[in-house]
């Protein structure tokens, strides 16, 4: 988890296997092998941009990680890639949900999933969710076989007795999600403005610090949750990103923390929502975020 910027703290590091009654240990095993590039990028000789360029990639290949050698290079198998162009992506142990009944929450699991007008490969694209990306399934058709069927995604602030949908998306970039919110909760969450950094305690104990990335103002005062979900959408003047993941949103709904797949400039400004972290810690803050949990904002 480190590729990803985020540390859990005390015995598990990072983010190992850890018995489920532990308080405060991850869901399952989570391991940092490989990347997707996130636009058009190149593969250098050595950590620097003046390097021989020895590829170029295209968005949304898939790149494996060997380790991060600083806060702006990853190392590949073959050289050097600058870690703003590649979002680390997250394997999971563990078997498959199998197909649930709709409504349902899936993430995507794959690079990145397309979802269309209709149930078909070149039908209009609506919108791209990308690797940790969360949204809610409301129809299933079946195809020829599973990996060709088709889920039907949410519409933003619908839901399954709607009866309508955002579009159409193949299933096999998608598994079926759900994160046990925890009895045994961290007792507050601090919001360093300064250094952009999130850290978790339980009591005097740090569980869990992340970078996280802001393009707005984030007023100074001490807040709690008033409403969570999944999945949703964050939008700034330029986009809109479907699929937000585990978002927390506090301060009267002004503001939100939710998991962010479209960049991996966390610890730095970042246009989209309020405060954005790496999805797999988004995850970790929904899973242990109580409603009366403090976030404090300093």
């Amino acid at each position: 988890m480190q590729l990803a910027g985020i540390a859990l703290v005390g015995s598990q590091l990072p983010w190992l296997t850890a018995p489920h009654s532990s308080p405060h240990s991850a869901p399952e095993a989570l391991e940092v092998v490989r990347g997707r590039a996130l636009f058009p990028t190149a593969v250098y000789q050595r950590p620097a941009a003046d390097a021989s360029i020895l590829r170029k990639v295209l968005p949304d290949t898939v790149i494996p990680l060997a380790a991060a050698t600083d806060s702006l290079w990853y190392r590949t198998t073959d050289g050097f890639i600058p870690r703003e162009s590649v979002q680390p992506m997250l394997l999971t142990a563990g078997g498959p949900m199998g197909q649930p009944a709709a409504p349902f929450w899936a993430e995507v699991t794959g690079p990145v999933a397309a979802v269309r007008a209709w149930c078909a490969p070149d039908a209009p694209l609506i919108t791209r969710i990308g690797h940790g990306g969360v949204a809610q399934m409301i129809d299933y058709l079946p195809g020829d076989a599973p990996v060709v069927g088709w889920y039907g995604v949410a519409a933003p602030g619908l839901t399954a007795s709607d009866g309508s949908v955002l579009g159409w998306t193949q299933s096999a970039p998608w598994a079926p999600t759900e994160v046990d919110v925890r009895a045994e909760t961290i007792s507050r969450l601090v919001i360093d403005r300064a250094a952009r950094q999130i850290t978790a305690y339980d009591r005097d104990q740090v569980r869990l610090r992340t970078a996280f990335a802001s393009g707005g103002a984030l007023p100074a005062g001490v807040y709690s949750v008033v409403r969570r979900a999944p999945g949703g959408v964050a939008a700034d003047a330029a986009a809109t990103y479907h699929g937000a993941a585990w978002p927390l949103i506090f301060d009267d709904a002004r503001l939100s923390v939710a998991g962010a797949y479209w960049h991996n400039r966390f610890g730095s400004e970042a246009v989209g929502p309020a405060i954005q972290v790496a999805p797999a810690a988004a995850r970790w803050l929904y899973r242990w975020i109580a409603e009366e949990t403090p976030i404090h904002i300093a």
